[in-house]
């Protein structure tokens, strides 16, 4: 997991294989549902841009991985499953992005689950094709 951010609010911690998790205190939220909503103000009042958010930095890194990794699959899947993976990993920072510029709790809450559901997605794509797990 990679650590982004903490300060005495707390910490966050996002895992694209295994979802967000967040930290405060000895107490875990499992979901973006569960995060206090002062966490996020917190965040948004310090981040400028999209682009200052790591999870967004890490999925923009999760798109360019699984566009190299895709060049390896066979030509008869292009535009089924490679297609799909491609639109998956683009939808994760994409709503990341468009849920930060609307700046509004709801909205971004709304967005980044919508991200969670593009990632489990790509997840299932990913598992679905034999040779890319390992």
């Amino acid at each position: 997991m990679r650590n982004a951010g903490s300060d005495r609010r707390g910490t966050c911690c996002f895992d694209w294989l295994g979802g967000p998790s967040y930290r405060r205190s000895g107490n875990y939220f499992t979901t973006v549902a569960d995060l206090p909503l002062q966490i996020l103000r917190g965040d948004l009042q310090k981040i400028i841009s999209f682009r200052d958010l790591e999870p967004w930095q890490l999925g923009m890194n999760l798109v360019v991985s699984i566009y190299r990794a895709t060049e390896a699959l066979p030509r008869s899947e292009l535009y089924g499953l490679i297609s799909q993976m491609c639109r998956a990993a683009v939808s994760i920072p994409s709503n990341i992005a468009e849920g930060h510029a609307r700046r509004s709790d709801g909205a971004y809450l709304n967005h980044l689950r919508i991200a969670l559901g593009s990632q489990a997605e790509l997840l299932t794509e990913i598992e679905a094709r034999p040779g890319l797990t390992s």
